[in-house]
């Protein structure tokens, strides 16, 4: 499943608002949205010509951040979930090896 389950229709509105002023392409947009990159390295295989089109890190730093503050993701889930895992795991004295 891709992160674009939890997305609603005001999620989707203001991520067109954030990303409004980047000169994104359709299929870039839905990409991001499919996708919801948090890192510049997976941005960088979404977006064409990334170096060219985004000339500082801040913009690309300005763009995941856009996409993370408008986007639900699987992050905060992970986490908690990672942590239940290391707590029972603590508790039973299992490890993980």
């Amino acid at each position: 499943m891709t992160p674009c389950r939890k997305q609603s229709a005001e999620s989707l509105a203001a991520f067109a608002r954030a990303i409004a002023s980047f000169s994104l392409t359709k299929a870039e947009r839905l990409q991001l949205l499919n996708h919801r990159p948090t890192s510049a390295v997976i941005l960088s295989l979404l977006v064409e010509e990334i170096d060219e089109r985004l000339t500082t890190d801040e913009q690309i730093e300005e763009l995941i951040d856009a996409i993370k503050s408008t986007l639900p993701g699987d992050d905060d889930v992970t986490s908690a979930s990672d942590a239940q895992a290391a707590a029972t795991d603590g508790a039973t004295g299992e490890s993980g090896v």
